[in-house]
């Protein structure tokens, strides 16, 4: 798929050097490349990199666009063949590597023989998949921080349970997806929240719930019943983060900052005294720096998907050791205000990921730490091995010379 963006300023969709030349004539790949939606309109219509839309198209084709996710293609290909501005055999090269794939998929076969389309039911959504799944979000955890090694929590602790995350369904999917239970399209109440998988783990009576806030607003109306809570309890485990309110698709942010009302909620709670663990659910990097300073464990979980609260449950109360680490470098919260947003310049101060920043990140491309004991025996745990994720790093020489 090209994408919507530009690179040395030509829209990708329209870049024949590296979406034809490269891709296709030096690497080999003989699929089909297909636009992202609206792609080759936004040639014209927003990098007006071309006066028109049926300019775009002819560009595109010919960059090697087989497939227009949107309806330029179907306006213009006709009147640029009909005009001679484009030749049809470049139309017959897109259809050729788009129908190449549905022959080898045998769509043009009779249904019967046509293998996926005799997948059982019981052959969807199995045992084996869904503890797949699980296991590949457990091991997505990343740890960042266990001061005092508060973590693993042991069960049966009185727990106070808090934030705007606790009970969050659709908040643990992120915000680009397709149907997750039966029903309406949008209906999310197969998924576990993350108070409910705590419940299962710790039981109903010795777990308390306390929202405190939403994620992002000015209330405060919901602070003192989670203190209330943390003061009854043993230990405290705040879910906090963001979701589409905050960031989505065409819907960017303008800092990584914790929203200021989560913020306010873990310095009450943590005023407390109680041994405290911060969970993070979100998409985008956050500012951890404030964060880790009113915590002692820190665990990312991004966007966890629909196992998200089963596998949380079992990293904070032992039954698996977090393996996972950091895909991104966590930045300080004043990050953003030092780069522009606009450039994509990778080397120019502070610079960008864990190849060009040259500061001190919060927590740097790569970390994540493992409960102590990792490897053994964890105490009170009979049979949790600890695990290691490996990073490998290489250098990829120079394949292609202009």
């Amino acid at each position: 798929m090209c994408s919507y963006n530009s690179v040395n300023g030509i829209p990708m969709c329209a870049n024949n050097r590296l979406v034809k030349t490269l891709l296709r004539d030096t690497l080999g790949f003989d699929g089909y490349i297909t636009s992202d939606s609206g792609a080759v309109e936004a040639i014209s219509d927003m990098h007006h990199y071309t006066g028109s839309r049926c300019e775009a198209v002819r560009l595109a084709i010919l960059a090697g666009t087989d497939i227009d996710s949107g309806p330029a293609y179907q306006t213009c290909l006709i009147i640029l063949v009909q005009s001679n501005q484009l030749e049809e055999k470049a139309v017959n090269d897109a259809l050729r590597h788009t129908l190449k794939l549905r022959f080898e998929l045998g769509l043009f076969d009779p249904i019967d023989d046509q293998p996926y389309w005799n997948v059982a039911a019981s052959d969807v959504n199995t045992k084996a998949a869904q503890e797949l799944s699980l296991n590949a979000t457990r091991k997505s955890l990343v740890l960042l921080q266990n001061n005092g090694s508060v973590l693993p929590l042991s069960k049966g602790i009185k727990l106070a349970v808090v934030g705007p995350h606790a009970k969050s369904r659709r908040g643990l999917l992120g915000n680009y997806l397709g149907q997750m239970c039966h029903g309406d399209y949008n209906e999310v109440g197969c998924v576990q929240t993350p108070l409910e998988a705590i419940i299962a783990t710790n039981g109903a009576s010795d777990t308390t719930f306390a929202a405190g806030c939403d994620i992002k607003g000015n209330s405060t109306a919901g602070f003192d019943g989670a203190v209330a809570a943390t003061k009854k309890a043993d230990a405290v485990v705040l879910f906090l983060g963001i979701d589409s309110t905050v960031e989505e698709e065409v819907g960017d942010r303008d800092n990584i900052k914790l929203p200021s009302i989560q913020m306010q909620l873990l310095e009450r709670v943590r005023a407390a005294g109680k041994p405290t663990v911060v969970v993070l659910i979100n998409g985008g990097v956050l500012g951890a720096e404030d964060i880790i300073q009113q915590t002692d464990a820190l665990v990312e979980a991004f966007y966890p998907g629909f196992f998200g609260a089963q596998a949380m449950a079992d990293v904070l109360f032992g039954s698996v050791n977090p393996s996972g680490k950091l895909p991104v470098t966590m930045y300080r919260s004043d990050y953003v205000d030092h780069v522009e947003m606009k450039s994509m310049d990778m080397t120019k101060h502070p610079g960008r990921t864990y190849r060009y920043y040259k500061e001190q990140p919060v927590f740097p491309f790569g970390w994540g730490d493992l409960f102590s004991g990792a490897g053994g025996t964890l105490a009170g745990e009979s049979d949790t091995a600890g695990g290691e994720t490996l990073n490998f790093f290489f250098l990829l020489g120079c394949m292609w010379k202009s």
